[in-house]
């Protein structure tokens, strides 16, 4: 099916001849949403922990964020949030020697994550 807005419609009859309708629109949408501008990282100084901000996407239908950790640059990553909400994390239960890497990624409604930032 291509991508758009769609209209189900079922109807049932029985044997009293009693009608019933329902109707039910779907959007299809495969398309994954802009992908965000890179975290700003901040170090609180309270400890163990990073803070992470960025810009939000432009897309209309975003749904949060995810954060994506690493120890290498550039590949490696693993989700270190659950969705968010808004534009800032706090990354926590770090190690204090060790350098971390972050990339962000945009999901829409309909659950299409973007590439990394």
């Amino acid at each position: 099916m291509k991508e758009g807005h769609y209209r189900v419609r079922a109807t049932a009859l029985n044997r009293s001849k009693l009608k019933g309708i329902l109707e039910q629109k779907y959007t299809l949408d495969r398309a994954p949403p802009s992908v965000p501008k890179p975290p700003t990282v901040s170090d609180p100084k309270s400890g163990l922990t990073l803070d992470l901000a960025w810009t939000p996407s432009l897309d209309k239908d975003i749904a949060g964020y995810f954060v994506y950790r690493s120890q290498t640059p550039g590949r490696d990553y693993i989700k270190a949030s659950p969705l968010i909400a808004g534009t800032a994390y706090s990354d926590t239960k770090l190690t204090d020697v060790l350098s971390y890497y972050y990339v962000i990624t945009a999901v829409d409604q309909a659950g299409n994550e973007s590439k990394n930032s």
